[in-house]
This record gives C-alpha cells, structure tokens and sequence, in this order.
C-alpha cells in the first residue's frame, strides 16, 4: 500500500511541474495575443509591464487549471479503485 502511495505522490510531483510549464507558455501565448489583438507590439512594454501582464494570465490560467486538476484527480482516484 505504502508503495502505491509513493508511486501517485511521485505522479502527482511530475504532473504539477508539468502543469506550471503548460501553464507558463499557455500564458505567453496569450499575452502576446491579447496584445496583437490590441494591436499593441510587445517591444511598446516595458519589461516590468510585460511581467505584470504575465503573471496576471498566470494567475488566471492556474485557477482554471485547478478545476481540471481536480477533476482529473478525481478520475484517477476512481480508476485506482476500480
């Protein structure tokens, strides 16, 4: 049982580093084309205000992130049960 436990705590590390790299260039590519959308080019920003843009979608594409997190989660739970 221990084994099992280690196995999906060793998942679940990989799957959460995983996540935050989608979730960073998720995130880039959308900055980039909100503002192309806007028609405003990203050599305009300075580097903070292209930061402060990032880690707002950031924090945005993490929230939707936890609820596909959990969902998964959940199947997987009911997968190993049974």
């Amino acid at each position: 049982m221990q084994q099992t436990i280690d196995r999906v705590k060793k998942l679940k590390d990989i799957t959460q580093e995983e996540v935050t790299k989608i979730i960073k260039e998720q995130a880039y590519k959308s900055v980039l084309n909100e503002l192309k959308e806007d028609g405003i080019d990203v050599k305009d920003l300075s580097e903070e205000e292209f930061n402060q843009l990032m880690k707002e979608e950031i924090k945005k594409q993490k929230t939707f992130s936890k609820g596909v997190l959990v969902g998964g989660s959940a199947l997987l739970f009911l997968e190993l049960l049974g």
